[in-house]
């Protein structure tokens, strides 16, 4: 199993270290914290159903990330797919990513957490 793929369970199964969950200026395309210094993004193109998580290692915060509009010329990122990675635990997984992180941008967690715990 490749790296990234492995990471990106890890964040699955550490989704409580996932924060910041931001939706960027393409309504697809979703900006968060893992660990509260890892700069991530994960984004769907519904026309052929793949996924891609971008990694971003420069000095931007999260928010500038998010807000973003033009040419992203200068911004230090990695991006996978779930088309290059090519297996199905790799979609699978990066589609898992990209509800949890959903969630959190639209304050969907917190709603369900206070639900089930009974919060007022």
């Amino acid at each position: 199993m490749s790296k990234i793929i492995t990471a990106i369970n890890t964040m699955i199964t550490h989704e409580n270290m996932i924060s910041n969950a931001q939706i960027g200026t393409n309504i697809k395309e979703i900006f968060f914290l893992y660990n509260e210094k890892y700069k991530w993004s994960i984004s769907i193109n519904n026309e052929n159903n793949q996924y891609f998580l971008y990694y971003y290692s420069g000095d931007e915060t999260i928010e500038a990330l998010a807000s973003h509009e033009g040419t992203w010329e200068g911004t230090k990122y990695i991006h996978y797919s779930s088309k290059d990675l090519k297996t199905r635990e790799a979609y699978e997984s990066m589609v898992e990513l990209y509800r949890i992180v959903k969630e959190k941008a639209y304050g969907v967690d917190q709603a369900l957490n206070d639900i089930i715990n009974g919060i007022p």
